[in-house]
């Protein structure tokens, strides 16, 4: 797949592409996947951040599993940025509307049309105190979930303590992507961006993992192509996670052998 990615990029798309089938395919012959193992009822579990908010947030239906996306897009409004950079131009009314590589195509769209190549249906997750609780229900119903984080945005404190939240927690079926902008007045502040993402991810940059943590997308382009790779990493991930937990349960417990001999020994 690397070398196809490099030098023959129909053939990668074609490849990439087949895989996304086979790996949807082998969910569908497996409907009944059992859920994450040790998650408690989430009724019963006590808010670190107080109690729940009254309002409601939309959410991906449960029953569709792996072909199940949702992004959570961290990019701030336009009003709100203007206290962490001069250039706005690029962001809009809400997160979906940023362009990371302005004047190209919103986030949010671009996100979706890449989850509708895939065959996924897809929709957005909020970035509040409630993240962790919809990433849980998200393993639980082995949907994917991926996380496009603007540089710029996690500046601002608020949203840097909500995203760690994520940080501090491992799901196999998570992936997290960073665009870099091209304009001028990022490339001047590159290295304090860096040390910004260093501390919004201190347990992501450590590990560095290069399938869950892409953190240097540099190009539209570039971000399709990383952002393909994540949903087939993530699915991959949670059938292989079903597939462990299936043949756990089925295992039967075969009884220690004993062999007899003269004597009774």
């Amino acid at each position: 797949m690397a070398y196809l990615r490099r030098s023959k990029r129909p053939q990668y798309e074609e490849a990439l592409h087949r895989l996304v089938d086979r790996l949807v395919d082998l969910e569908a012959r497996s409907r009944n996947m059992p859920p994450a193992r040790h998650l408690p009822d989430l009724s019963q579990v006590q808010s670190a951040f107080g109690p729940a908010s009254k309002q409601v947030e939309p959410q991906g239906p449960d029953s569709e599993g792996v072909r199940r996306v949702d992004f959570v897009i961290i990019a701030g409004r336009r009003d709100e940025m203007r206290q962490v950079r001069n250039v706005v131009d690029s962001y809009g009314a809400g997160a979906v509307d940023w362009r990371p590589y302005s004047p190209s195509g919103r986030i949010g769209a671009t996100a979706q049309r890449i989850a509708a190549e895939l065959n996924l249906t897809s929709g957005f997750l909020s970035l509040d105190s409630e993240l962790s609780h919809r990433l849980a229900r998200a393993r639980a119903a082995n949907n994917l979930v991926i996380f496009i984080v603007d540089p710029w945005t996690i500046t601002i404190p608020q949203y840097r303590e909500l995203i760690q939240a994520y940080d501090r927690e491992h799901h196999y079926n998570c992936a997290l992507l960073i665009p870099w902008p091209e304009d001028p007045e990022t490339r001047n502040n590159r290295m304090h961006l860096e040390e910004s993402i260093s501390l919004s991810f201190v347990t992501k940059t450590t590990m560095r993992d290069p399938h869950t943590f892409r953190d240097g997308v540099e190009s539209s382009d570039r971000l399709e192509v990383e952002l393909r790779e994540s949903l087939v990493y993530a699915m991959a991930n949670v059938l292989r996670a079903a597939d462990v937990v299936r043949r756990a349960k089925s295992n039967r417990v075969i009884s220690k052998p004993w062999i007899t001999g003269p004597g009774g020994a």
